[in-house]
């Protein structure tokens, strides 16, 4: 076959699932950003209902309960409007870093909705895990707004990153640190310490979570290309014909981690879903990017 993005998913060898509360998770995406009042305005119903993230969530948790894949369709839309904002206005990234850690929805007019939309989510993410969990949670945050910030500085220095770079902060820039701590609450975690705080179980989330990152970077290429993004695994590596073959690389190296990880599955029941669900969940990326070929037109051009 040849290897081609439009492809992806064929080339992974991989099927695509969702998960079967479709209709349900759309009414209460929708009642949740009705009452966040469209997150200060910065998203309408209808935007949001055009991008499909409620889709993306139930491809990437396909077995997840209800609640969980709304709250990962929830925290998308937080990220994406998040993402807008650092990205037009990286002066910001400090004032929205202070004002999200410390939950503080008073500080800044512009900030409050983001805020008061994150704690929201923090709380579904939360529920009931325990203050180790919730700590979990924060550390994750910070490695997101870390992220925001080097991208920052990568885009004022006009310079390509270098892969080993790229690789230490695409996961984070794409909120995966969050979306695997759903993951593991929703299969049943918290894990142990010995297992979330291991040197194989965080290499393993960063893998999973920057190919998350790279399906993205793979199917924007052009789109990346044309605004001259320099955040993006096509670009650092000089093209999709170098690109692609890496992704597919990465994805059966992922898929190996998992099998050898297994064995830690005695000492953490949950632990073989997690590991199950994995792969999924960059399929699911995959599966919505082409689906929804959400790079297909154009960027508009700036006057």
């Amino acid at each position: 076959m040849e290897l081609r993005s439009d492809s992806l998913l064929e080339a992974l060898g991989a099927g695509a699932r969702q998960h079967g509360h479709h209709a349900d998770c759309q009414r209460l995406v929708h009642d949740w950003l009705a009452a966040q009042d469209g997150i200060g305005g910065l998203i309408s119903s209808e935007k949001a209902g055009a991008w499909r993230f409620d889709a993306l969530a139930g491809g990437m948790y396909p077995d997840l309960a209800l609640e969980g894949v709304v709250c990962a369709a929830c925290l998308t839309l937080w990220i994406a409007v998040v993402d807008d904002i650092v990205e037009d206005f990286p002066e910001r990234i400090v004032e929205l870093r202070s004002a999200h850690v410390s939950a503080d929805d008073r500080v800044g007019t512009t900030s409050a909705p983001l805020v008061r939309a994150w704690r929201d989510v923090r709380a579904r993410l939360s529920h009931q895990a325990g203050a180790t969990f919730e700590r979990r949670i924060d550390v994750a945050l910070g490695q997101v707004f870390d992220a925001y910030a080097w991208e920052a500085e990568v885009r004022r220095s006009g310079e390509l990153p270098a892969l080993d770079e790229l690789s230490m902060y695409r996961h984070a820039s794409g909120g995966l640190p969050l979306y695997l701590l759903l993951l593991e609450r929703g299969v049943g975690g918290p894990f142990a310490e010995q297992v979330s705080q291991a040197e194989w179980f965080v290499e393993l989330n960063r893998l999973a979570g920057n190919l998350a990152c790279f399906a993205n970077d793979v199917l924007s290429a052009q789109w990346d290309r044309d605004i001259d993004n320099p955040i993006n695994l096509t670009r650092v590596l000089g093209g999709n014909d170098r690109a692609l073959p890496y992704f597919l690389e990465r994805f059966a190296a992922l898929r190996s981690l998992v099998d050898a990880a297994r064995v830690h599955a005695a000492t953490e029941p949950a632990l073989g879903a997690y590991l199950d669900a994995l792969p999924t969940l960059v399929t699911g990326v995959v599966a919505w990017m082409q689906d929804t070929r959400r790079y297909a037109q154009p960027p508009a051009k700036q006057e």
